[in-house]
């Protein structure tokens, strides 16, 4: 790739001008004259046209030309220039480095029209963003930007900010050699920092941007420091130029009508710049406009302004001068001083020395200076209003008193537009300086009875009460406000305004409410996550939904204890999670329906074993453990009109992939629970059924059920529903959500790790699940929530739903600091899926094939089949694909779907992941058929890789935005690389050898990994893959010494045991 630098200088006229620095070093002989042409200097030739077509493109239509130009520039004694100061070219250690300048010929590229400041910053921006392909070769071209592009970009940064503080004045400049003709412009006003600022530019600033000026010979060309105030005005007169698009702008400016003023005026409109010629003079009222301005615009620069504060009665103590005056009527006091610019609020008593020392000690400004301000800023304003024309003339501390029933006039009239457009320092009292709704606060609290209500019906009291500001208002008083003709009033010691409007809108909301003294949680909490918006008159402070839900919890004993692990329980568990268990059973006990939404890998498994361990260790030991109803238990018109029978077992619904994983589990942490599997062929129904659930604990069954047994399973009341991967049921029209949602059950919870996979709607079904008309009607929340979410991006309705649902939705992530350190380095999980039809057949049919041909084997034949034979077994186990005459992995392999969840799941959370397999052919398959499936690119790392490959791919996967996948064969992979980029692991299938495993495990999980790292197993469910996993985990040494040779091992077990180790045991899942 070459390299070139952007360069840049300004003209004496204040033009911009571009030229291009090498970055290559070629030998020069000396240069003597001074129109050698300089060497690092560059532009495409004409043969390279479509380069100059790419370069003059970042002008974006402006016109452009070319020319050659002389600057005088650094060079070596040798007559050799030096490289700018970021420029990484090595001049040669046998050149002297002595400095000196010397004038060179440089191709150089301008614009016709002069840029103004945004224009430069685009141009600057496209320039340094620039690579160009050159054709016919692997040549790319890109292009840096220089020390002088970047002090230029900071010129023309702060011409913007000059135009947007409105620091500019209009300037009319006499053209030499044509009497009564003059340029309009506009001119910059500089305060004492922007001096400051513009001294620091030119000392720090690059000598390149001012190569020009130093190069000519011309005794009158401007110096640096006025060449950079030149450039400034350009740029902030072109950005000027382009805001104005009607002449009618200059009308606040009291133009007079007359022609010559107006065309003045007008002038400073066009763009480009046009000069004024019509019988122009600059007599009349021209000057004092323009002095006017002047004065205006550095006065806003000076440190002090004048301000205006107005106090309510009892404030000050006066007599009033006004003879006419009602000496019992409530007056206001205006009084006139000065304020800090940069010290908002505060005021300076002109007539007070004590006030001003300090102060204009501290701004180096003398007390005439002061004064000067004050009064030249008191005469400017004294038309505004006759009110203020008396102050005036009453010099320095006038004051002037209004009555209070004109306070509103004049602070909303007069003072606003002093504010606005004088910048006068406005200072009122902080009741009056904004406009303050009445708020109507709400309060409630749970009924207190022997036998309440739990759930979304629970009863909560409810009560309104108005306040404006601190002060709340009682009935009485609002009515005696609104009674009252005066548009301010004082209430206590603080005065306001009267907002009619608003205290009428509060009060009809105190009365409609104050009917309702008694309201159910669904009703407030509806009313509270529908209205996300304030009224427009009025502010309403509503209950916090995890306020109201904390306060049902105090009533309930259950819902305050902490998880206590029960006895006989083995999992251990980490802090997060047994604040998650105790978040379930806290809802629970009051009712309601819980989404456990952890972030993948966290164990939501694990805390609902723990939640039905401890309910079964309390009843035991025979506490009373309340069957509270909510409005999830169901309704008449979603039941079935048959006899519903109540059971004290928890249903859980899961993808089939992961109902062995939870059977097992279960039987592994809390092995005191009765667990039924309701799946397969042979499963029961009706009456059969519902005496088989009367003797568990738990029963599981799948989605692929769920609706196929609806009538089975919904004539039972449970007392818990619990879905796991809940993203099943988020199409609410869908069979399987319609089936779910009928389901009679005193409590529900629902599992997923993607609340929201596509959109909110999404989030809505689920829970709608557990908390049914929580979030209202699904047409209502599209329309208040969807909507607004979705297609306008509204951050304030998105942060309202997230408080209304947080009560009832619990997610920790893996990147959350304070769960990562409840976390271990590394995180293994089992994944049992089950087999699919096909897959069954074809793993019994190899078995029985094996049987047979043991009967007439040598020792030898025996050893090759058998080996032979599981690796057919691990196959059919990954997939059916293997063993037949087919090149698709679409559909048919239990595992390959679990695969599939768990990489949408991981690619969704924008994470890595390495993926390990044994088999290279599988591993071709299985690399397309994932490309297809998530369409984006996936490395595959294999035994013929070529080390170049190998080096590409994992440097690839390293890289920020990089593949996110990277399947590896065991063997190729699993030892030698840094894959630290990912932080999750699968096992496809597995290698009877756990010190093979580790080895890929560790491919992630090693010294550089700054993430936790999540391994799963994937484990056929009843086959060779189960049952060598159970050997490993219970006899891990002893396993380990025994299989290191891999699975030669099997071989020399007798026929008896080979057929226990290799045959499908029976197995609950289809």
């Amino acid at each position: 790739m070459l390299s070139f630098f952007i360069q840049s200088f300004i003209e004496p006229n204040g033009r911009i001008v571009f030229w291009f620095e090498q970055t290559r070093w070629s030998e020069t002989s000396a240069i003597n004259t001074q129109s050698a042409r300089h060497p690092f200097s560059w532009w495409p030739t004409k043969t390279r046209s479509g380069l100059r077509t790419a370069i003059e493109g970042c002008f974006s239509g402006v016109e452009i030309f070319l020319a050659e130009d002389s600057l005088r520039l650094p060079i070596c004694a040798k007559g050799v220039p030096k490289p700018s100061p970021n420029n990484w070219i090595e001049i040669p250690s046998d050149f002297p480095k002595k400095s000196g300048l010397s004038n060179f010929s440089i191709p150089i590229l301008g614009t016709m029209p002069l840029l103004g400041a945004n224009q430069i910053l685009t141009v600057l921006d496209k320039l340094g963003e620039l690579e160009v392909s050159v054709s016919g070769s692997d040549e790319t071209l890109r292009f840096m930007q220089s020390p002088s592009t970047q002090t230029l970009a900071i010129i023309a940064e702060f011409a913007l900010s000059l135009v947007k503080r409105q620091q500019f004045i209009p300037y009319a400049s006499p053209i030499i050699g044509n009497p009564g003709a003059a340029n309009g412009r506009w001119k910059s006003i500089l305060g004492r920092q922007d001096v400051q600022f513009v001294r620091h530019i030119l000392e720090e600033g690059t000598g390149e941007l001012f190569a020009k000026v130093l190069s000519t010979r011309d005794q009158s060309a401007a110096l640096p420091p006025k060449l950079l105030r030149i450039a400034i005005d350009i740029m902030l007169d072109q950005e000027i130029r382009e805001a104005i698009s009607d002449p009618i702008w200059f009308s606040y400016y009291h133009a007079t009508g007359s022609k010559p003023l107006d065309h003045f005026l007008a002038k400073l409109a066009d763009n480009p710049l046009s000069p004024i010629v019509s019988n122009f003079t600059l007599q009349g009222r021209l000057p004092e406009i323009l002095d006017e301005w002047r004065e205006r615009v550095k006065g806003e620069l000076a440190p002090l302004r004048l301000a205006l504060r107005i106090s309510p009665p009892g404030y000050y103590e006066a007599e009033t001068s006004d003879e006419d005056a009602d000496p019992t009527e409530d007056l206001w006091e205006v009084a006139f001083g000065l304020s800090q610019r940069n010290a908002l609020g505060t005021f300076l008593d002109p007539s007070s020395p004590n006030d001003l020392e300090s102060v204009l000690d501290e701004l180096k400004i003398t007390p005439d200076e002061a004064e000067l301000i004050y009064l030249k800023s008191l005469t400017r304003i004294a038309t505004y209003d006759p009110l203020i024309e008396q102050a005036a003339q009453l010099g320095k501390g006038g004051r002037i008193l209004i009555p209070s029933n004109d306070v509103i006039t004049f602070v909303r009239g007069t003072a606003a537009i002093l504010a606005e457009k004088e910048g006068v320092a406005l200072l009122l009292p902080r009741t009056l300086r904004d406009a303050i709704k009445p708020k109507v606060h709400i309060s409630s609290a749970p009924v207190k009875s022997k036998n309440p209500k739990m759930g979304l019906e629970a009863l909560f009291t409810f009560t309104a009460k108005v306040s404006i500001g601190e002060r709340e208002l009682s009935r009485e008083e609002i009515e005696s406000l609104l009674a009252s003709q005066s548009p301010i009033a004082k209430v206590d010691d603080d005065w306001f305004f009267v907002d009619r409007r608003g205290l009428t809108r509060a009060l009809s909301y105190l009365t409609r409410h104050e009917q309702q003294s008694k309201r159910t949680l669904a009703s407030i909490l509806s009313e509270t996550i529908g209205d996300i918006d304030d009224d427009d008159l009025i502010s309403i402070e509503r209950p916090d939904p995890q306020t109201l839900i904390d306060a049902m919890a105090k009533g309930r004993k259950r819902a305050l204890e902490s998880f206590v692990e029960p006895k006989g329980f083995t999992l251990p568990l980490r802090d997060y999670q047994r604040r998650g268990v105790d978040w379930l059973a806290s809802l629970e006990a009051i009712g309601l329906g819980a989404c456990l939404a952890d972030d993948m890998g966290l164990g939501k498994t694990a805390q609902i074993i723990a939640l039905l361990a401890q309910e079964h260790q309390d009843l035991l030991s025979a506490a009373t453990f309340e069957i509270s109803e909510s409005p999830s238990s169901t309704s008449s018109s979603d039941s079935p009109s048959t006899e519903i029978t109540e059971t004290h077992a928890t249903l859980i619904i899961a993808p089939v992939s992961v109902v062995g994983n939870w059977k097992r589990e279960l039987a592994r942490f809390y092995p005191a629970l009765s667990v039924m599997v309701h799946h397969g062929s042979n499963r029961s129904d009706g009456v059969e059924f519902t005496e088989s659930v009367k003797k568990h604990d738990v029963v599981i069954t799948s989605y692929s059920l769920l609706a196929r047994d609806i009538s089975t399973l919904s004539a039972l009341k449970w007392h818990r529903v619990v879905v796991d991967e809940a993203q099943n049921i988020k199409n609410p029209s869908a069979a399987m959500t319609v089936a779910a949602n009928s389901l009679i059950s005193s409590r529900r919870i629902a599992l997923t790790g993607t609340p929201v996979e596509n959109h909110t709607g999404e989030l809505w079904a689920i829970m709608n699940f557990i908390n049914p008309g929580l979030l209202g009607s699904r047409t209502g929340f599209r329309t208040k929530f969807s909507i607004p979410i979705e297609r306008e991006n509204n951050q304030t309705v998105a942060t309202h739903l997230g408080k209304a649902i947080a009560p009832f939705l619990l997610r920790r992530l893996k990147t959350d600091k304070s769960i990562i350190a409840d976390l271990p380095d590394k995180i293994e999980i089992k994944e049992y899926c089950g087999l699919s039809q096909e897959q069954e057949a074809l793993y019994k049919n190899a078995v029985l094939r094996l049987q047979e041909s043991l009967e007439s084997a040598s020792q030898m034949q025996r050893r090759g089949a058998i080996l032979a034979s599981i690796t057919r077994l691990k196959q059919i186990c990954n997939h059916p694909t293997l063993v037949k005459e087919a090149t698709s992995l679409r559909g048919n392999s239990a595992k390959m779907q679990r695969l599939e969840e768990l990489l949408e799941e991981i690619l969704e959370g924008d994470e890595k992941v390495i993926i390990f397999t044994q088999f290279t052919t599988f591993g071709n398959l299985l690399h397309e058929h994932l490309q297809e499936r998530f369409r984006q690119r996936v490395l595959y790392l294999h035994g013929g890789s070529t080390m170049p490959q190998r080096d590409s791919m994992v440097s690839e996967f390293a890289t920020p935005g990089g593949p996110s996948i990277f399947l590896l064969s065991l063997k190729a992979g699993g030892t030698g690389l840094n894959l630290t980029a990912a932080n999750h692991v699968i096992h496809y299938d597995r290698w009877w050898n756990s010190a093979v495993e580790s080895q890929a495990t560790d491919r992630a999980f090693r010294i550089g990994q700054r993430k936790d790292v999540v391994v799963r197993k994937l484990i056929c469910e009843g086959t060779l893959e189960e049952r060598i996993d159970a050997i490993i985990e219970s006899k891990k040494a002893l396993a380990d010494s025994l299989i290191s040779t891999g699975e030669t091992w099997i071989t020399e077990l007798d026929d008896t045991a080979l057929m226990d180790l290799l045959s499908l045991t029976p197995s609950e899942q289809d």
